[in-house]
């Protein structure tokens, strides 16, 4: 297995999390085992989008022009579980997403990422659908 593809392995572990088992070139007949689980949120996508739906405070400004549509963010959840680097990678409107940033600051009950058991940095994606209601 060439290298660029363990990394791309690796780093989609990173994302999604889970065990990866790779065997070594068949002259040494060895297996190496990484075991890595991608940055979670205390209670899953269930208790996020719970704590969302509680703090999201639609912007007055995008109600009256009917303004909705995704923002999606990406940020660093560190080895201590602490939310570092929000960046902007999708936005609709500036007002969503300065409210989509707003909100995700304050979602503290993360676990972090594990290498091999090891607490690490890891990158997470999190889109935030605005919508109206009908």
């Amino acid at each position: 297995m060439n290298r660029k593809r363990i990394t791309w392995i690796i780093a989609g572990m990173l994302l999604f999390g889970g065990c990866l088992e790779m065997q070594a070139t068949p002259q040494f007949n060895q297996k190496e085992i990484f075991t890595m689980r991608g940055a979670q949120y205390e209670g899953g996508m269930t208790a996020i989008m719970k704590e969302l739906s509680e703090y999201i405070v639609y912007p007055e400004e995008c109600k009256a022009e009917k303004i909705e549509g995704p923002v999606t963010l990406t940020f660093t959840v560190t080895k201590e579980g602490t939310i570092d680097g929000i960046r902007v990678v999708r936005s609709t409107h500036p007002l969503l997403e300065a409210e989509a940033i707003r909100v995700v600051k304050k979602l503290t009950k993360w676990i972090p990422a594990q290498d091999n058991g090891k607490a690490i940095d890891a990158e997470y994606s999190l889109p935030i659908v605005f919508r109206l209601p009908r």
